[in-house]
């Protein structure tokens, strides 16, 4: 019964995205209205996966606050670091970023081999998180329904859900290539899904609430996980530090903040929805898990206590709203990241071999864009049917956090090269290629392979496999890329890359003083190739307004003269 009105409230919900998604793109315009900030925010919440929609209670559960950090890295960065996030935001809209491989292959002299690895590490590292949203929409169907077990294997009904997810995906976020962002249905309807989750957790949480304040709920026989004392150890800090590298380098999430962005200037709802969201989601998790223990047996799956919760009391229409939105926040994450995957996939990996003469423009456009379109059809394909074999090979994995740190942990060897790239002209390509590969060789030796053995890291400087992983590959990868950077000279185009993105101000923030640095930041650059003289030369032409060059003219000038001396 459950399990039938499940499935045709999840067809009708789909079925409603769709609709929603195709009128917002029939009304067309740039996406910025006087609400686009606050859906701008939510669609951020994309984050939120079943990871932390079902996992996160069932870490709260056994590892106490251990699932906080998955919450509290974003929120920092988006309050702490938005400056960090604002001039990202810029940069990719300046340069037409389509997805993270393309921004730093941009920021690192446009490489085509830096745009590959980071393809190949972003497919790799989503992989576990795509096999994590299957894993978890199957446990919440066996979870509505327990006699299911007994007709179908739940790697079957795995199966059969990532078939569903697949055509979902392929339907929804490949329906056109001709250029990335731009999205306002995709983006407007990740926004409802948003609200969709949160709306669930916060009817079990009040439920909770209820079933805590009368005489239903006893006492749990032990003491509950998240009053553990000393809960801020070395583990609750790598795990902040990774979910806080992923707000930003995560595939899908480098596609909704920065190249969905509806402007290259943060508005304050684009800086205080998401983070907002996060507290709240982290806050109603605390009354679940303590009336989940109090009320439910204490052989339940940690994991399924939001959904166990209203199962145990009757309320099964809270069970379909709850069950809902651990869909939504599954199928939102396999569209998403199905959508950047393709782009990366397409554009960096299949496109130079397979389209070379096409895209030189020996082909015919309209037949260029509707093989991309079927290539990143099939592409979308291949990651699901990747993803459940990722499933079936790391089934010793049983809670979706182990999962998902994987997937962050691949996410963070981003970072470095992110990071200290928009910090620092001195990185450069060699810097970048070196570190990248180290950490994520590392990331496959110390984290990847001992999981899916079974067996301990050959290299550990922790007891925790995770800390000792994740600090080695992140200290080498940041090592690497410093000592890399500093014994390999760059190109003219790396340089004038790294000044672009590191000497060009955020929007509307262009102090006279920053114009004056731009223009000594082209000085120095053009010095170096022709010579002092004919730099100052060409800077005592540039027009000046009100005492300062004017930035039209020095953005101009920077152009047609480095374009000058690389032509020749």
């Amino acid at each position: 019964m459950m399990l039938g009105a499940a499935l045709a409230a999840a067809t009708f919900y789909l079925a409603g995205l769709f609709w929603l998604a195709a009128r917002r793109d029939r009304v067309g315009g740039n996406g910025v209205t006087r609400h686009s900030g606050v859906v701008y925010g939510l669609s951020l919440a994309v984050y939120c996966t079943s990871w932390t929609f079902f996992g996160g209670v069932g870490t709260a559960a056994t590892a106490g606050l251990d699932y906080l950090p998955i919450y509290l890295g974003p929120i920092l960065v988006f309050t702490l670091g938005f400056g960090l996030v604002r001039k990202i935001l810029a940069q990719a809209q300046a340069q037409h970023s389509t997805s993270i491989a393309d921004f730093l292959s941009a920021r690192y002299g446009k490489s085509a081999s830096i745009a590959a690895l980071v393809t190949v590490i972003a497919t790799l590292g989503t992989l576990p998180y795509m096999a994590l949203q299957l894993e978890s929409v199957g446990a919440a169907l066996l979870t509505l329904d327990p006699t299911l077990r007994a007709q179908v294997a739940a790697d079957e009904l795995v199966l059969l859900v990532a078939a569903l997810m697949g055509l979902f995906a392929i339907l929804f976020g490949s329906r056109r290539a001709d250029r990335a962002g731009d999205n306002a249905g995709l983006v407007l309807t990740i926004a409802v899904e948003a609200v969709v989750k949160l709306a669930a957790l916060l009817a079990v949480g009040g439920l909770a609430l209820w079933l805590l304040l009368t005489d239903g709920a006893a006492a749990p026989a032990i003491q509950p996980a998240l009053m553990a004392p000393d809960p801020f150890d070395a583990r609750f800090a790598i795990l902040t530090l990774i979910a806080a590298a992923a707000a930003l380098c995560l595939p899908r999430q480098f596609h909704m903040t920065f190249i969905e962005a509806p402007g290259e200037r943060a508005s304050p709802a684009m800086q205080w929805v998401f983070p907002a969201y996060l507290a709240l989601t982290a806050l109603v998790i605390v009354p679940i898990v303590l009336a989940g223990q109090a009320v439910l047996p204490a052989s339940t799956d940690p994991d399924t206590i939001v959904l166990a919760l209203p199962l145990a009391t009757g309320n099964e229409a809270l069970a379909l709203l709850v069950f809902l939105g651990g869909f939504s926040a599954s199928a939102g994450m396999i569209v998403v990241a199905s959508v950047a995957l393709s782009i990366m996939i397409t554009n960096d990996l299949i496109a130079p071999l397979l389209l070379r003469r096409a895209l030189a423009g020996r082909g015919d456009r309209g037949r260029i864009a509707a093989r991309l379109l079927l290539i990143r059809r099939v592409v979308i394909a291949g990651l699901l049917v990747c993803a459940y074999a990722f499933y079936r090979g790391f089934a010793g994995i049983t809670d979706l956090a182990g999962l998902g740190t994987l997937a962050f942990a691949a996410a963070a060897q981003f970072a470095p090269g992110l990071v200290l790239g928009m910090a620092s002209q001195r990185g450069n390509r060699a810097g970048m290629l070196a570190g990248l590969a180290a950490g994520f060789a590392l990331w496959l030796a110390l984290l990847i392979v001992p999981a899916a053995n079974g067996t301990a890291p050959v290299v550990s400087i922790h007891p925790d496999p995770l800390v000792s992983g994740v600090i080695l590959s992140l200290g080498i990868n940041t090592l690497l890329y410093w000592f890399g950077s500093a014994l390999a000279r760059p190109s003219l185009l790396d340089q004038a890359q790294a000044a672009a993105f590191v000497g060009t101000p955020m929007p509307g923030s262009l102090p006279r003083h920053a114009t004056a640095k731009r223009v000594g930041d082209v000085r120095v650059l053009l010095t170096q190739f022709v010579g002092r003289e004919r730099a100052d030369a060409a800077l005592a032409a540039l027009p000046f307004r009100n005492g300062d060059p004017a930035d039209a003219a020095v953005l101009e000038l920077a152009e047609r003269m480095i374009s000058g001396v690389i032509g020749t």
